[in-house]
């Protein structure tokens, strides 16, 4: 793709109207994450570690000095991990069940 086009693209997109309100969303899906990790600890279907690892990750994805990459694969490696602790809890109990 010729870069004049790709910058029209861009620009296209930044420009769009839904863009702004989709990032001032998004620091509340991360808030969301840490009330949903904190119930399943108080449920017992997590232990409190998850809560821990979800805190961990987040502040180590703003405040860590390091290619955002790594940063980020590291991060919402931690962020989501618990998750999928929950899905095979899940279904071992299903399987109980």
């Amino acid at each position: 793709m010729p870069m004049d086009v790709a910058v029209q693209i861009s620009d296209a997109v930044d420009a769009s109207a839904l863009l702004s309100p989709w990032r001032d969303v998004a620091m509340i899906g991360f808030l969301g994450l840490l009330l949903l990790y904190i119930g399943l600890a108080r449920a017992g279907v997590l232990g409190w570690w998850a809560t821990g690892v979800y805190v961990v990750a987040l502040i180590g994805m703003f405040t860590v000095p390091v290619s955002p990459t790594l940063v980020y694969g590291l991060v919402f490696t931690g962020l989501f991990a618990p998750l999928a602790v929950v899905g095979v809890r899940a279904i071992q109990r299903s399987r109980l069940a």
